[in-house]
């Protein structure tokens, strides 16, 4: 189901298993009785890639409200059902800002020129909030995640299965992450 939205339980999973194996082979190991997408949360978190998301371990930009929760060293907000919520689609601005902290895990960085002249390509930059302003022009001067046919980001939109594969396969390259063979899916 390429059309369909990725989870934010699918895309920690598939994020984890790219550009962390070995912490993710860690945490499988230790996986017993958690649910299936818990090693790869559990990677993803201790490098760092979940900051200022719905899931992180920095509490300094949660602010005053208490909807969120801290379990395992890791803050959510606690919605609906006061769960993970991992069957909730992630809008491009959360899988802007993955992405992002995965190339600055890498200690890839985008210039402020850069950013810049990405931000004035983006015919709506003027509704990107501005959490995820640095992110959002970062990836999309890199190529990573590309705009509309319009140009436009609509930030909001949930990203579909097809486009994780694409921005991922995109962040590869960039980063010249070695691709190795799974066997057996």
């Amino acid at each position: 189901r390429p059309g369909a939205p990725v989870t934010r339980a699918l895309c920690c999973v598939m994020l984890a298993r790219v550009f962390f194996p070995e912490e993710l082979d860690r945490f499988e190991a230790q996986a017993q009785g958690q649910p299936w997408y818990w090693p790869s949360l559990m990677a993803l978190a201790r490098k760092g890639i979940l900051a200022g998301t719905w899931w992180s371990t920095d509490d300094s930009w949660r602010g005053a409200d208490d909807s969120w929760r801290r379990t395992e060293d890791i803050w959510w907000r606690a919605e609906d059902s006061g769960n993970f919520r991992v069957d909730v689609g992630v809008s491009r601005y959360e899988m802007a800002l993955l992405l992002y902290n995965v190339m600055a895990r890498n200690f890839e960085s985008i210039s402020l020129s850069e950013q810049d002249a990405a931000s004035q390509r983006i015919p709506d930059w003027d509704r990107v909030p501005d959490r995820y302003a640095i992110s959002v022009s970062s990836v999309y001067a890199a190529g990573i995640i590309t705009g509309h046919a319009d140009g436009s980001f609509q930030g909001g939109n949930m990203v579909t299965r097809a486009q994780a594969a694409a921005v991922v396969y995109r962040l590869v390259l960039y980063l010249g992450v070695p691709m190795i063979p799974v066997v057996g899916v």
